[in-house]
C-alpha cells in the first residue's frame, strides 16, 4: 500500500516549525504561539482592524465621515478654503475702502451703510405671508417677537463685501461634483448649525481652481512630451477620443459608399437617379479627403499652442499669450490639446466636449470657438519699443531734446494696421518695460467706461469709430510713457538734454465722450 503523503502545514505534523522542533536546536527555543499572535496583529494592522484603528474610525463616523482619511481630507479642504476666504475678505475690504464704503481703520462709512441697505433691499426675497404665519404658529412665536427678531442690529465696523453684497445665480454646491458634494454633506451632517456658506462658496471656487490646476498639469505634461517629428504621424491620436472618432467616421463613410454603389449597380446609368447617386458618392469621397485637411488644421493649431506656451523647438518655457486673453478660453485650449476633451464629428464639424470648471457641466464647442478671445503678445512691437527706448537714451547722451514728432511717427507706423490681437496686447501687456499697462492706468482714470468696454466682444467695440478713437488714445498714452522715459534718462544724466513737459496729467481726460453719451 502506498505510503500516505505527510502533512506539511506550517507549525504542525512534520513540517518546518513546532512539529519538527529538535531538542537543543534553535526551533525548540522559539515561542511559536507568540509568532502566530504577532502575525495575527500584523494582519489586523494592515487590514485596519486594530483596536486603535477601529476606535478612530468610529470617532470619524460619529462626525459623519466614512473613515479618518476622509475626515483629514475634509479638514485640509476646509483649512484651504478658510485661507482663501480670509484673503477674499481682505481684498474685498480694500475694494470697499477704494470705493469709499469703509475708512482706513476698516469702519463702515455712511456711503457704505447706504450701499449695504440698498443691496439688502435689492436682494431680499419675497415672502409668502401664509407660509410664514404657519411657521410662526408651529413654533409658538408671536408676530411681535418675530418682528423683533427681524430688526437688524446696528453695526459700526466694516463688513466684508460678501456679507452684504449677496451672491446671485450660483449653482447649488451639492450639484457641483462628487468630491465637493461629499465634503459639504459631511460638513452639514457633523455641524449643521455652524455651516459658513461663505466658506462653501470658497470651497466651490477651490474645487474649480483645483480642476483648472489639474488640467494645467496635464497640459504641461503634454507640452513637455510633444515631439514635432512624431506629431504628424500621430494623426488624430493627438486628441481625446481622436482615434475612435476617425475610425467611426471612416467606417460609416465606407458603409454608406458601399450602399450607394449597390444602389447604383441596380439603377439605369442613363437615368437621373443614377446621376444623383454618383454625386452623393463623390461627396463622400471628397469628405474623406477633407478629413486629412481637418487633421492637418488640428495639428497646426496644437503646434501653435506648443510654441505660444514656450515649448517649441526655439522655446524658453515662457508663455507669449497676452494678458488680455480670455482666461476661460485659455483653459479650454489646455483641455483640448492635453487630450482631456473628447472630440466627435457632428454635422461635418469637429466638436470638443469641455468641462466648465465653474459649474462642472459639459460644454460643446469647436476649436475656433475655444480660441475666441485668446491673443498673443505683440512681440514685434515690443522689440520696436525697446529700440525706441535705446534711441531716447542716446538722444539724452547726445544732449538732444525729446523728439515728439519722431515718437508719434513711430507709433503711427507700428499701429497702422492694428487688429484686435495687436490692440489687446498694446492695452494689456507691458510692452514698454515700465511695469505698467494701458488698462491699469485706464481703470484708475474716471472715463465713465469700464475695462469690459475695451474688448472686441463688447457692444461698444462694434460701434462705428470707437476702435479708431481707442487707437488714438493708445498712441497718446504710449507717447506720454516715452516722454516719461526720456525725462528719467535726462534727470539721471547731469542735465544733458532738456526736460519735456507732459501734455496732460491724465491722457484719458478726453476722447471717449461721444461714446459715453451713447451708453447712457
Amino acid at each position: 500500500m502506498a505510503e500516505e503523503k505527510k502533512k506539511t502545514s506550517f507549525g504542525g505534523g512534520t513540517s518546518f516549525g513546532a512539529g519538527t522542533a529538535v531538542a537543543g536546536s534553535w526551533t525548540s527555543r522559539v515561542n511559536w504561539g507568540k509568532v502566530a499572535e504577532d502575525m495575527k496583529n500584523v494582519e489586523d494592522l494592515i487590514a485596519g482592524r486594530t483596536e486603535r484603528q477601529l476606535r478612530r474610525k468610529a470617532e470619524a463616523q460619529e462626525l459623519g465621515f466614512e473613515d479618518r482619511k476622509e475626515m483629514r481630507q475634509a479638514k485640509r479642504a476646509g483649512k484651504k478654503a478658510l485661507r482663501k476666504d480670509k484673503k477674499d475678505q481682505k481684498d474685498q475690504l480694500k475694494e470697499m475702502q477704494d470705493k469709499g464704503y469703509a475708512d482706513k481703520d476698516g469702519n463702515t462709512t455712511d456711503a457704505g451703510k447706504a450701499e449695504k441697505e440698498k443691496r439688502e433691499q435689492e436682494g431680499k426675497l419675497k415672502k409668502d405671508e401664509n407660509t410664514t404665519r404657519e411657521m410662526l404658529d408651529d413654533a409658538n412665536i408671536s408676530q411681535e417677537d418675530y418682528n423683533a427678531m427681524e430688526e437688524p442690529e446696528e453695526e459700526d465696523s466694516a463688513l466684508p463685501f460678501k456679507s452684504y453684497f449677496p451672491l446671485r445665480n450660483k449653482k447649488s454646491p451639492m450639484k457641483f461634483g462628487g468630491g465637493d458634494a461629499s465634503f459639504i454633506a459631511n460638513y452639514r451632517k457633523s455641524s449643521p448649525k455652524q455651516v459658513n456658506y461663505g466658506n462653501i462658496r470658497s470651497q466651490i471656487d477651490a474645487v474649480a481652481d483645483a480642476y483648472k490646476s489639474q488640467v494645467e498639469a496635464l497640459a504641461k505634461k503634454e507640452l513637455e512630451a510633444y515631439d514635432i517629428n512624431e506629431a504628424s504621424a500621430e494623426g488624430f491620436k493627438g486628441f481625446g477620443n481622436g482615434q475612435n472618432m476617425a475610425t467611426e467616421y471612416f467606417t460609416a463613410q465606407k458603409e454608406e459608399l458601399a450602399r450607394l454603389k449597390g444602389e447604383a449597380a441596380k439603377t439605369n446609368y442613363r437615368g437621373k437617379r443614377y446621376k444623383n447617386l454618383k454625386i452623393k458618392m463623390q461627396e463622400i469621397e471628397d469628405d474623406s479627403i477633407n478629413m486629412n485637411s481637418r487633421m492637418k488644421e488640428l495639428q497646426d493649431a496644437k503646434l501653435e499652442w506648443v510654441n505660444t506656451n514656450g515649448y517649441g523647438p526655439d522655446g524658453n518655457g515662457i508663455s507669449t499669450y497676452s494678458s488680455g486673453s480670455n482666461k476661460e478660453n485659455k483653459h479650454y485650449l489646455n483641455e483640448i490639446f492635453s487630450k482631456n476633451a473628447p472630440v466627435q464629428m457632428t454635422d461635418g464639424k469637429m466638436i470638443f466636449t469641455i468641462k466648465d470648471p465653474s459649474t462642472g457641466e459639459d460644454k460643446a464647442m469647436t476649436l475656433d470657438e475655444a480660441m475666441e478671445g485668446v491673443y498673443k503678445i505683440d512681440q514685434r512691437s515690443k522689440n520696436a519699443l525697446k529700440d525706441q527706448r535705446e534711441s531716447l537714451r542716446k538722444s539724452v547722451k547726445d544732449n538732444l531734446s525729446f523728439d515728439e514728432g519722431a515718437i508719434k511717427s513711430d507709433l503711427d507706423y507700428m499701429l497702422r494696421d492694428a487688429g484686435d490681437n495687436q490692440l489687446m496686447s498694446w492695452m494689456h501687456d507691458d510692452l514698454n518695460g515700465t511695469g505698467r499697462s494701458f488698462v491699469e492706468d485706464f481703470a484708475a482714470a474716471n472715463t465713465g467706461l469700464s475695462e469690459d468696454d475695451l474688448n472686441p466682444s463688447s457692444e461698444l467695440w462694434k460701434k462705428e469709430g470707437f476702435v479708431d478713437v481707442l487707437k488714438e488714445e493708445i498712441k497718446e498714452y504710449y507717447l506720454e510713457i516715452s516722454r516719461g522715459t526720456y525725462n528719467k534718462y535726462q534727470e539721471a544724466s547731469n542735465n544733458k538734454g532738456s526736460f519735456s513737459e507732459p501734455k496732460a496729467e491724465d491722457t484719458f481726460e478726453e476722447g471717449f465722450e461721444q461714446f459715453l453719451e451713447n451708453t447712457e
